[in-house]
């Protein structure tokens, strides 16, 4: 398939396969932001893992000398666990920062990974360029594959001053490309609509 120019200075990288094409682009970054974020994550960490301990220590020292277990700090403790596995697990993603999206347009299938951007809600840039499920910790990594016959309504609109690119399967919307430039969008709209028609 003959695909359309890129735009000038467009990150979109093409791969020509024996099943069709592969389009990837880089997720955007800002490591400062993330490196400070991650840092003060940290920081909590330390005192919130040590303050779990004491109220461990604290119901141990209760059980051993037969004084009834205080309900709240039992609570508090369920909470504490809660809070630990939640910042470790952010913390982790956060260190790891960005990742590719990965679009896969074969002769008879599509599948799409939209990449990681962790935290991107901390970035007011980020945050402009999508208006929309901005508020997600965790960019989905999975892949959705579909198969080419099932894509209806590809779409480019307008939405809050943006575009967004999209496709349904079934009665699921898929969006592509969240922090594409605006000609890169146009680009690959093109891009999908003669797919769909090859």
């Amino acid at each position: 398939m003959i695909t359309p120019q890129l735009p000038s200075g467009s990150l979109i990288q093409v791969e020509r396969t024996t099943n069709g094409l592969k389009l990837n682009w880089k997720n955007p970054d800002n490591p400062f932001l993330r490196v400070s974020i991650s840092g003060f994550l940290l920081f909590w960490l330390g005192g919130w893992t040590f303050g779990g301990i004491l109220a461990m220590q604290m119901l141990w020292k209760s059980y051993q000398e037969s004084i009834s277990f205080s309900l709240f700090l039992l609570i508090w403790l369920g909470g504490w666990a809660f809070g630990e596995i939640f910042v470790i697990v952010t913390l982790s993603q956060m260190l790891r920062g960005t990742s590719r999206s990965l679009l896969s347009l074969g002769y008879r299938d599509i599948q799409y990974i939209p990449g990681r951007v962790p935290l991107s809600f901390f970035d007011s840039n980020l945050v402009q360029r999508n208006q929309t499920s901005n508020w997600n910790l965790w960019s989905n990594q999975k892949p959705f594959p579909a198969q080419k016959q099932e894509v209806q309504n590809l779409q480019l609109t307008t939405v809050v001053q943006h575009l967004r690119l999209s496709f349904d399967v079934g009665t699921r919307r898929i969006e592509i490309g969240r922090y594409l430039s605006e000609p890169e969008k146009e680009w690959l709209y093109q891009v999908m609509e003669k797919w769909l028609h090859t």
